[in-house]
């Protein structure tokens, strides 16, 4: 016996999730993960003033250390996230994100290669040290972590936060552009707060970030 079915119109963007619209799990743990476990590493780590950087941290290293080490695995899977948002987008927003992620990439791990990790190697062997070798150890730390070519607020600081700007601010526009929500794609301009890399205000572009890629990929809107 035949049966014939009636059409039935297209899920509307509040529909379940289907097959098509549930997301790939690689690609949603992907986007959820990395801003996550950035979140928790941004609220942790510490503040200390440039000048003072051996007395402020002395009993932290391996905090200092281990979230700079991070941060630097942390970076590259944020760059591919948004890298991946844009790969099959036309538009001069998505290409401005291609462009950008590379240059944010090189530039980030340089400053933090020398200003985090390179000035808490600094730290722990001043640690070791006494009198004057503790006090020459203590002011590279310093050095490292304020010069003006690749340590907090310098040249190599900038391009690099310049470069993951545009890159956040490319993947909103393409958002918006391929029909996402004002919620999803505003969500990524908050997303710009990442570039402070710390503190509470980086912890919220994080999270704002994480949450439009997440949502994107469940609606499947960046294919």
């Amino acid at each position: 016996m035949r049966t014939d079915l009636l059409p039935t119109a297209p899920p509307g963007p509040d529909a379940p999730a289907g097959p098509a619209r549930r997301g790939r799990p690689g690609r949603l743990a992907l986007v959820a993960g990395v801003p996550a476990v950035w979140v928790v590493l941004a609220l942790a780590h510490p503040r200390v003033e440039a000048d003072a950087i051996y007395e402020g941290l002395r009993d932290r290293v391996g905090l200092w250390l281990g979230i700079h080490l991070a941060q630097l695995a942390l970076a590259t899977g944020l760059g591919v996230a948004l890298w991946l948002a844009v790969r099959h987008q036309p538009g001069p927003a998505a290409t401005l994100t291609r462009l950008a992620v590379p240059v944010y990439l090189v530039f980030w791990a340089a400053f933090d290669a020398v200003a985090g990790v390179a000035s808490g190697l600094a730290l722990h062997h001043a640690s070791s040290l006494t009198g004057a070798e503790r006090d020459g150890a203590a002011s590279t730390a310093e050095y490292l972590l304020d010069n003006r070519v690749s340590g907090d607020l310098s040249a190599v600081w900038f391009v690099g936060q310049v470069a993951l700007v545009v890159a956040v601010l490319g993947v909103a526009f393409t958002l918006r552009r391929v029909g996402a929500p004002r919620s999803v794609w505003g969500a990524a301009v908050v997303g710009v707060l990442v570039s402070m890399h710390a503190g509470p205000p980086a912890a919220v572009g994080l999270a704002a970030l994480g949450f439009a890629l997440w949502r994107a990929e469940r609606r499947g809107l960046l294919r």
